[in-house]
């Protein structure tokens, strides 16, 4: 049985388009576009960072290890929950072509195969 709402909007999502709308025009959709790039960013650089630490460190220390193990899967999920479900909806760029090369590239990197996901997610 698949899932399905009703296609009647409520006051509380018309309520919500609105202030989201009026919070884009506010601080311009410029910004938006930043904080994704800028998100994108710090998560990618500090998955690669632990990645390499815990490649580079295992035998010495054991523990910077273990925070880089940490550190490489909490990265991880925040690339896969925030980056690609962004770009798997069109948010980072105008250029379906961006989204779908950010989308795949950090989903692959946590070993779920982006190709189902997307089209399990768009389902």
């Amino acid at each position: 049985m698949k899932l399905v709402f009703p296609k009647e909007q409520t006051a509380f999502y018309d309520e919500l388009k609105c202030l989201v709308q009026n919070q884009i025009q506010e601080k311009g959709i410029s910004y938006y576009n930043r904080l994704l790039w800028s998100k994108l960013f710090l998560f990618s650089s500090l998955f690669i960072l632990a990645y390499l630490t815990m490649l580079n460190l295992h035998q010495n220390y054991f523990i910077v290890f273990l925070i880089s193990y940490f550190l490489v899967g909490w990265t991880g999920i925040l690339m896969a929950f925030n980056c690609a479900h962004d770009a798997v909806h069109g948010a980072f760029s105008k250029h379906k072509s961006v989204n779908t090369i950010i989308f795949h590239i950090t989903f692959n990197l946590q070993g779920v195969n982006a190709f189902l996901w997307g089209r399990r997610h768009k389902a």
